[in-house]
């Protein structure tokens, strides 16, 4: 059996890339019509288009023996690692510093009107590892905040790319060579676009994964936790509250006349104004309370070790908050009002319970005139009302 030529090698080295190529256009398809495009899915979009461009003419022009510009070549690479740092940036939202290292790497592409053949190539062969570790580090930077295995792939790839540049300098000073550094660069280079297309689409499917198991305990317009959420993150602050004897107050919010808002101003404007309050209400409350949206315009706050007393402020101060300062949202401002039922307890908390009893509080706040705080306990129920003058 005679072994492989030069050419049969290029020609499975093309093979491969362009079987993965044709699985990344057709995933990146398929995510651009998606309802969350991937945070830098089109400057991905551009290294890989670019990648196999150049991956084919260098495999095509050293299956046929041709000769390719070395100059060209490289900086076409210099300029495409560019492209892949700041998709990766994108990715892990490092907005800061991002452009400057495309600046060095510009540098380095002019360096070629003031320097020889060889010292150029050395200077953009340089100039693609230090991107190539960049890669390697925003990745590894976003592996250890995401938790995503492709992150850690994306950071292989970078490691590779810098040996493999590493390898090519060493080999232009040692043999004076540089058609097999040129090869040595472009082999090395095809391994971080395989290692890049393989991290690419595994953290994309990390990602949807992850957002899929949140879409379980969370609703999609608020971001906050929605009833079964809420039932899985009170387990050991019920738990400890049964043991410990502690009080446990729930408030239920309504936003008065909700339905009303939606006809007047559209359902878009009102799903951007529970987004808003969802984002008043996690900015009032403490770390420790839990907060879960249970309806249209619905909202329960858990309040770890609080009596009522505390929690009927606490209602209060949201219920006020929330009057005193109108929302815009699209040019449109809406003067919106909540309706909070209160109820509180000692030791084990039956949830379901306790929430029924806070809506039975809500329902009389409702019919009291509405943005009102109404509580209920085993004493009688009592209500308090602040009506925001005008």
């Amino acid at each position: 059996m005679e072994p492989l030529s030069t050419s049969d090698w290029a020609n499975i080295y093309i093979a491969i890339l362009l079987c993965i190529s044709v699985a990344l256009f057709a995933l990146v398809a398929l995510l651009s019509n998606g309802p969350r495009r991937p945070a830098g899915l089109g400057l991905f979009s551009v290294y890989f288009m670019a990648g196999l461009l150049g991956s084919l003419v260098f495999g095509l022009q050293y299956s046929t023996g041709g000769e390719l510009a070395l100059e060209i070549a490289v900086i076409a690479t210099l300029l495409n690692s560019i492209v892949l740092l700041l998709a990766l940036c994108q990715r892990a939202g490092l907005t800061r510093r991002r452009y400057a290292w495309s600046g060095l790497a510009l540098l380095a592409v002019f360096s070629g009107f003031w320097l020889s053949a060889d010292k150029v190539f050395l200077v953009h062969n340089g100039a693609i590892g230090a991107l190539l570790a960049a890669v390697a580090m925003v990745s590894l930077y976003h592996a250890r905040n995401a938790g995503n295995a492709g992150d850690v792939i994306l950071a292989c790839a970078g490691a590779i790319g810098v040996l493999g540049t590493l390898s090519a300098s060493m080999l232009l000073l040692n043999k004076q060579d540089s058609s097999l550094a040129q090869a040595v660069v472009f082999g090395s280079l095809g391994a971080v676009y395989a290692l890049v297309a393989c991290g690419f689409l595994s953290a994309v499917l990390l990602d949807y994964r992850r957002q899929l198991g949140e879409l379980v305990v969370r609703d999609p317009l608020t971001r906050l936790l929605n009833a079964r959420g809420l039932r899985k993150a009170l387990e050991v602050t019920l738990a400890n509250a049964a043991r410990m004897q502690h009080n446990t107050a729930t408030l239920l919010m309504n936003i008065d006349h909700f339905a009303q808002i939606n006809d007047s101003f559209g359902q878009d404007c009102g799903d951007a104004l529970l987004g808003q309050l969802a984002v008043i209400l996690s900015d009032e409350c403490r770390g420790s309370d839990v907060i879960a949206a249970t309806g249209p315009g619905e909202f329960v706050v858990v309040l770890p070790e609080t009596e009522l007393s505390m929690a009927r402020r606490v209602a209060e101060r949201l219920r006020e908050g929330v009057a005193q300062d109108p929302l815009v949202v699209k040019q449109q401002t809406v003067n919106l009002t909540v309706s909070v039922g209160v109820t509180a307890c000692q030791g084990s908390v039956d949830l379901d319970a306790e929430i029924e009893k806070a809506r039975r509080a809500l329902a009389l706040a409702k019919r009291g005139g509405r943005n009102q705080v109404a509580s209920v306990d085993h004493s009688p129920v009592t209500l308090t009302s602040r009506r925001r003058e005008g």
